[in-house]
């Protein structure tokens, strides 16, 4: 446990400065609860109701604009492969994925089932590393 604020004052500057400090902000943390707390007392203090953080739309308007954030959000094509190590330099594409969570989800044992390595999830740019380092690659 932290020493006392008597313990510290009594040691003067021969306290070192992490230990003042956090003596410091426990007293701090003290005298702000018993102010609250004698708030509340008074009645001075009214607590809000427990709003969320982040109210959103559940549905959004149907604009052009909205559409076109929409379709953004959406991706359309499969782009994420599910990597699998034949050798350490020869890779194989098991699966295509929309997402590289739907991917992390099911790589491994997409993976297992063709009797090779897990790699991982990679997309075209992680595809176009593997011909630049001279390794063979097998799409899907």
């Amino acid at each position: 446990p932290p020493p006392r604020v008597s313990e510290v004052a009594a040691l003067g500057s021969e306290v070192p400065l992490p230990v003042a400090m956090a003596t410091t902000m426990r007293v701090l943390l003290l005298a702000l609860l018993a102010l609250v707390a004698h708030s509340e007392q008074a009645g001075e203090v009214q607590t809000p109701p427990a709003k969320p953080l982040l109210e959103l739309p559940v549905e959004l308007p149907a604009t052009e604009e909205n559409r076109q954030v929409e379709s953004a959000r959406t991706p359309t094509t499969k782009n994420v492969r599910c990597t699998c190590n034949i050798s350490p330099t020869s890779h194989v594409c098991v699966q295509k994925f929309f997402s590289l969570m739907e991917c992390s989800g099911s790589c491994g044992a997409d993976c297992k089932e063709a009797n090779a390595g897990f790699y991982g999830c990679i997309s075209d740019r992680g595809m176009r590393w593997f011909k630049r380092f001279g390794h063979s690659w097998a799409d899907c």
